[in-house]
């Protein structure tokens, strides 16, 4: 298992059903993917740049917070038809 799986499965809560874990987990790992692609492009490594957007996505809860009720908005509007 790759470290951004290592991070994304730490994060996503247990008690999720099995649909919406997976699409949490592809929410998460395009979001660090999308760090990370940046960390390279300044000049890190590509395990230095996935350790510092992990570093970036753990360390703020605040982000985790916003991340996950984004995820759960666009789950209920999709639920309702909404775009």
């Amino acid at each position: 298992m790759n470290r951004i799986s290592e991070f994304v499965d730490s994060f996503i809560p247990k008690n999720l059903p099995k649909e919406r874990k997976q699409m949490l987990r592809y929410e998460l790992e395009d979001h660090i993917l999308e760090k990370t692609a940046f960390y390279e492009e300044i000049g890190y490594t590509r395990e230095q740049s996935i350790e510092k957007a992990i570093e970036e996505f753990g360390r703020d809860e605040e982000m985790r917070k916003h991340l996950f009720n984004e995820f759960e908005n666009r789950l209920q509007h999709k639920k309702n038809g909404i775009k």
